[in-house]
């Protein structure tokens, strides 16, 4: 009978334990937020608004672009986040193809002043040959002038004729040579004008090809810092990326002063207002809130990028400095727009509210019960949802969906 008595004595205190367990089982479920106060408090209504940081004071640096050039392939960079001065590298693009293309000029180029200098020499030789026959040929008019001159007295008539003969053809040859020679030199100015104009359009394209490969090489026209720029898929440039000659390759950037670029929904595009304000956590930074205002919206409507056809609006944002916050351009966001504040708003946790037949309820606290509460809603906010009619402030309503009348 002392064991049996034991026994259940320990039965007993078990079971005791139990529902001392079991109750504070159920006050830590409550503690832990299962039941939360009706609140009355500012309630912020606002716009969802993504982008990146951007310097107010910027220059963008890309592809030279070069006449018939279209693609380039970066093949060099200058490190991210360092300060630049005036005259230092930025940026390099690969210049084999131009390099192969001096080289044919080149080997054109003196290809054609060989040519050009042989051609001269060939013509000078051969204007003296036919100035020494020239010569010649005049003095064989002279002396066949002489002979043709004697007087018919002392000379026989025969031999007059022959000399006569013999100073026409003589006269007649050096016209036929003076005739050849100006023939030779027209001929021979038109080769060498042709060579010279070969050599000429050589020494242009190496120049051009020379010019072009320097410019393919960007130094720094402005001191700041280096930060890549993004491609179409948001990623940021390396190098071997090929780009077109539009792309913004890397921005040198004044830190002093930042602003911001974002976009919005196009169905919320219509409650955003210049002047608004804007409150954003940086991905780089999320445990500080940067505070901006908004500037400017754009009138056009654009894609989203080229992957996500969302339909979107732009903006752009004047953004607070935070002491000890380094901003960078490039730098993400995620945030929001404030289009409205309701002051004095009663307001609930969205996951307090359940839905019914009649419309939305809460699950109000009632002594040791719960009573389902039909609600009027109101505005939607980050921090929860506007009550009109329904609750009253202090009201304990439940987060989890309840059978009337239980607790």
């Amino acid at each position: 009978m002392g064991l049996a008595r034991c026994c259940a004595r320990y039965q007993a205190l078990f079971a005791s334990l139990c529902l001392a367990l079991a109750a504070l089982g159920a006050c830590s479920k409550d503690d832990a937020g299962e039941w939360v106060a009706v609140s009355k408090d500012t309630l912020v209504i606002g716009v969802e608004i993504t982008g990146t940081l951007k310097a107010t004071q910027s220059v963008s640096v890309g592809p030279p672009g070069l006449q018939d050039v279209w693609e380039y392939k970066i093949a060099n960079l200058a490190p991210e986040g360092e300060p630049v001065a005036v005259g230092d590298f930025l940026l390099a693009f690969d210049a084999s193809t131009l390099e192969e293309q001096l080289l044919t000029e080149e080997n054109r180029r003196d290809t054609a002043q060989t040519q050009l200098d042989k051609t001269r020499s060939e013509f000078e030789l051969v204007e003296r040959d036919a100035a020494l026959a020239l010569a010649e040929a005049e003095a064989e008019v002279r002396k066949a002038t002489l002979s043709a001159d004697q007087s018919e007295e002392l000379t026989s008539n025969l031999t007059l004729q022959k000399a006569r003969i013999d100073r026409d053809a003589a006269v007649a040859r050096v016209d036929h040579l003076m005739a050849q020679m100006k023939r030779r030199a027209a001929n021979g100015q038109a080769t060498l004008a042709s060579i010279e104009a070969q050599l000429r359009r050589a020494e242009k394209q190496v120049q051009r090809l020379q010019s072009n490969i320097a410019a393919m090489t960007i130094t720094a026209q402005k001191a700041g810092t280096v930060i890549y720029g993004t491609s179409w898929d948001e990623e940021k440039f390396k190098v071997g990326d090929r780009v077109w000659r539009a792309a913004n390759v890397i921005e040198v950037a004044t830190l002093d002063s930042m602003m911001a670029e974002g976009s919005i929904d196009e169905a919320d595009s219509a409650v955003v207002r210049l002047g608004q304000s804007v409150r954003v956590r940086l991905d780089a930074h999320p445990d500080s809130e940067v505070i901006g205002t908004i500037t400017d919206i754009a009138r056009n409507v654009q894609r989203k990028s080229r992957d996500i056809p969302t339909k979107v609006v732009q903006v752009k944002m004047k953004i607070d400095a935070i002491d000890g916050l380094q901003l960078r351009p490039g730098m993400r966001y995620r945030g929001e727009v404030e289009t409205e504040r309701i002051a004095d708003a009663l307001i609930i946790p969205v996951d307090a509210i359940f839905s019914s037949p009649e419309g939305p309820v809460a699950y109000k606290r009632q002594g040791d019960s719960s009573q389902r509460t039909l609600l009027t809603l109101g505005k939607r906010g980050k921090r929860g949802v506007q009550v009109l009619s329904g609750l009253a402030k202090g009201d304990s309503i439940s987060r989890t969906e309840r059978v009337e009348g239980t607790q």
